[in-house]
């Protein structure tokens, strides 16, 4: 993964965090020929925890975003749906699905999060910036500023905070 360290940068947008949510934000900027910078506090991308159920409406928008297919390579199509009481798991309604005709994958999220940051990667090897502990910023009418705690700083029209 690409690590940008200079300490000055400029970029369209900014972004903090690179999870699930800033890398999608980031894919999508990038498509529309923003130029893109990722700030993430973790010096490697390692991205933990469980499985992600994508759905047709969400499917539909990372296929806008060209990764259908590596989502299909990584994915599971699962055979029965339900719907489970949270607190006690019990299982209140299940369905059969049809493998075949399912809209519905399920992949684990660290596999999800190696194919957005791959995408993003591919589109400018520049737009991750690893070790980039957010410290506060600084704007005016045209600009922002984003600090960090490595001293680094970084400018742009625009800062979301996707962490």
């Amino acid at each position: 993964m690409a690590q940008n360290t200079t300490n000055q940068q400029r970029a369209d947008v900014l972004i903090v965090g690179a999870g699930i949510g800033g890398l999608t934000l980031a894919l999508s900027l990038q498509r529309q020929g923003q130029r893109v910078r990722v700030f993430e506090r973790a010096p490697i991308l390692d991205a933990i925890g469980a499985g992600i159920t994508l759905y047709e409406n969400a499917r539909r928008a990372y296929r806008f975003l060209g990764l259908d297919r590596a989502i299909d390579a990584q994915a599971d199509i699962p055979s029965i749906a339900a719907i489970k009481d949270f607190i006690s798991g019990e299982t209140i309604e299940e369905k059969q699905l049809q493998k075949d005709s399912t809209p519905v994958r399920q992949l684990h999220r660290a596999d999800f999060h190696k194919i957005l940051a791959d995408g993003v990667i591919a589109n400018d090897p520049d737009t991750l910036c690893l070790g980039h502990e957010f410290k506060g910023l600084t704007q005016n009418d045209t600009e922002v500023s984003a600090h960090f705690t490595n001293g680094a700083t970084a400018q742009g029209s625009l800062l979301v905070g996707g962490d």
